[in-house]
Order: structure tokens, then C-alpha cells, then sequence
């Protein structure tokens, strides 16, 4: 990222167990026949943000989601 001043920022972040977690809470909504805290549209959503940062990246231009 760019700060305010134009300084380049990077800031590394771990998701090691984050499919592990999300698989534990989609098995837990089946077990007890509740909803899914982060519905398919979410995930969907999630993806669309994602594939057009990659498009900002590539084309050095924002990305319309």
C-alpha cells in the first residue's frame, strides 16, 4: 500500500489456519442445522474484490468491482 506522504507500506499477514477454521464452522452449521455465518454470496463477493485488485495490480488503474 501507499501512505498519505507516498511512502510504500507492506504488512504481512498470516491466515495459516483460516480454511481450517471456516471448515470447522461449515461443519458445525450442518451438525446443529443453523445457518452458515459467512454465506456463499459472501464468498463470492470476497472473490470479485480480490481478482479486480489483481486487475489494479496489473493495469496500474482502480478496478471496478
Amino acid at each position: 500500500m501507499e501512505s498519505a506522504d507516498g511512502e510504500l507500506v507492506s504488512e504481512e499477514i498470516s491466515n495459516e489456519y483460516a480454511y481450517a477454521y471456516q471448515v470447522d464452522a461449515f461443519a458445525l452449521s450442518i451438525e446443529k442445522g443453523i445457518p452458515f455465518a459467512a454465506p456463499g454470496i459472501e464468498g463470492l463477493r470476497n472473490q470479485q474484490v480480490v481478482d479486480a485488485a489483481y486487475r489494479s495490480i496489473k493495469s496500474g488503474k482502480p478496478e471496478n468491482i
